[in-house]
This record gives C-alpha cells, sequence and structure tokens, in this order.
C-alpha cells in the first residue's frame, strides 16, 4: 500500500487498542483487515476483497497478505512466541506455501 495515496485515513481499534482495520475513504480497495490470536500476536492481514468485504484468512484467497502461526512452548525447541509458520503475499513475492520456521535449536538455561 502506498502511503501518498492516502487521503483520508480511518482506523478502527479493539477494545484493548489493536489494529483491527486500516483504510482510506478515497482508495477502499487498499483497506487492510488483521486478525490476532487469543495472546494479542498477529495471525493474518487481509486486504479487501471485490465485493468490499474480508474473506476468510488463507493461502488460497488472493487477498492475503500474510498469515501466521507461533509456537506455544509444548517443548524446549518450540518456545512461545517465537513464529512457527508463515505465509505471505505482496506485489513482487507469495510464498510457495506456508512456510515453517526452525525450531530454537540453541534453547538458554
Amino acid at each position: 500500500m502506498n502511503s501518498s495515496y492516502w487521503m483520508d485515513r480511518r482506523y478502527t481499534y479493539s477494545p484493548s487498542g489493536l489494529l483491527l482495520e486500516a483504510g482510506d475513504k478515497a482508495r477502499p480497495s487498499e483497506g487492510r483487515r488483521y486478525d490476532y490470536d487469543n495472546q494479542l500476536r498477529l495471525t493474518c492481514e487481509r486486504t479487501v476483497s471485490n465485493n468490499g468485504g474480508y474473506d476468510p484468512c488463507d493461502e488460497s484467497s488472493p487477498y492475503t497478505l500474510g498469515l501466521f502461526s507461533y509456537f506455544d512452548g509444548e517443548s524446549p525447541l518450540a518456545a512461545p512466541d517465537h513464529r512457527e509458520t508463515a505465509f505471505l503475499r505482496g506485489q513482487t513475492y507469495t510464498s510457495p506455501s506456508t512456510e515453517r520456521t526452525a525450531t530454537r535449536t540453541n534453547p538458554i538455561g
């Protein structure tokens, strides 16, 4: 999203202060929606679909820009809050699939 095109910015926040939507009345198709897990970590970023709403966040949707999951500390090699998987879509790059990040191989302690 090129910020120089924005003319009438609007932001929607959750009661806890998380950014849920960012958009512009002049360019509604450039709007973004953000989803978070129950620990307030970003799990999805997507754009407005052709119908003006937001499609489900998954790899098959052309409107999904980022899809993320996180380790939950189930083992020393899967430290909590480290990103487990990521799928990215941009103007010049799209992940070939959901990419898995390496587990922690050198835990402290």
